[in-house]
């Protein structure tokens, strides 16, 4: 356990805390803002989780599933925007000799939610915005001055967020981040109790001595 709770060791398991949470932050932030979903013809636009835009004939539209998925998103960016920083964070301290292990703990913390986060984003996807995607028709028709009725087919296709908002990627990504993290924290408190223990023996053995 020492060569592990060694101040090297201790830098690297920082790095590797501090990098995954970065990753993690920004896989979160880009499944929020970029496409799900992008619609053209008579119903145009593109929707993500964060926000969207529907227009019927250039008219903008409003759809509750979707006001709904971007409320439920507010805190969801707000993680990621705070897995983004402590990430920072950590991979600035883990290039110092002094390290603030309060850091540790709060992104361990943190990381704690990522599971419930990441199933959040995927099942509003899967709920909301599926529920909104089937609301819209599949051709809208118009009719003519001499009276012809024309059809429009209405075009859906797939945005770079789907993939990322998959189960595969709402499940593994938060396990390995909230892993080391866990592991970091753990070597973190074991240093510290270790050095304090070691303190309490030399002032022992100075005062027997």
């Amino acid at each position: 356990m020492e060569k592990f709770s060694s101040p090297e060791s201790l830098r690297i398991w920082r790095l590797l805390a501090g990098v995954s949470l970065d990753l993690y932050g920004i896989l979160l932030l880009l499944s929020l803002i970029l496409p799900i979903y992008e619609l053209k013809g008579p119903i145009e636009g593109s929707i993500s989780l964060l926000r969207y835009n529907v227009y019927l004939y250039g008219t903008p539209i409003h759809v509750d599933a979707l006001d709904r998925a971007s409320l439920l998103s507010i805190p969801l960016l707000a993680v990621a925007l705070a897995s983004l920083i402590l990430g920072s964070l950590l991979i600035l301290q883990s290039f110092k000799r002094e390290s603030k292990p309060i850091l540790m703990r709060i992104s361990f913390a943190l990381s704690l939610a990522f599971p419930s986060v990441s199933a959040l984003a995927y099942l509003s996807r899967l709920v909301l915005v599926g529920e909104a995607m089937r609301e819209i028709p599949s051709d809208l028709g118009s009719v003519t001055s001499a009276g012809i009725l024309i059809t429009s087919p209405v075009q859906i296709f797939q945005g770079p967020a789907l993939p990322l908002l998959s189960p595969l990627l709402s499940i593994f990504p938060p396990v390995i981040v909230m892993s080391l993290t866990a592991v970091s924290a753990y070597l973190n408190v074991y240093s510290f109790l270790e050095k304090d223990l070691h303190g309490k023996r030399t002032s022992e053995t100075t005062v027997h001595s």
